[in-house]
């Protein structure tokens, strides 16, 4: 088993710890401080950056996840059929034929 698939545990509970700390600001806004700020365009800027953060810290966590669980590629990539074409005396990949009156495409 590849070690860092044992980190995720340790991610996931980080995670949860910092929407857990989100979610206490957020109290803590909504009780304490939106009182005092009144209902203002300003005083929702507090929420949304609270709410930006935990999302950021979701979306962290699912990357991570996402590296540690990757899964090769079904489609072999274009370097890897063209090295392959060459090794059998084939000719090397091609790119597909331009629309008319279509530039030159430079990638292929």
């Amino acid at each position: 088993m590849n070690d860092r698939f044992r980190e995720i545990p340790a991610r996931i509970d980080q995670t949860v710890k910092i929407l857990e700390e989100m979610n206490a600001r957020i109290t803590h806004f909504e009780t304490e401080t939106l009182p005092l700020l009144g209902r203002t365009s300003d005083a929702v800027l507090i929420p949304v950056q609270l709410i930006e953060n935990g999302y950021t810290a979701v979306e962290t966590l699912f990357v991570r996840i996402s590296a540690v669980t990757r899964i090769p590629a079904a489609v072999p990539s274009r370097r890897a059929l063209t090295a392959r074409a060459g090794r059998q005396g084939q000719p090397a990949f091609s790119c597909p034929p331009r629309a008319p009156g279509a530039r030159e495409r430079r990638d292929c």
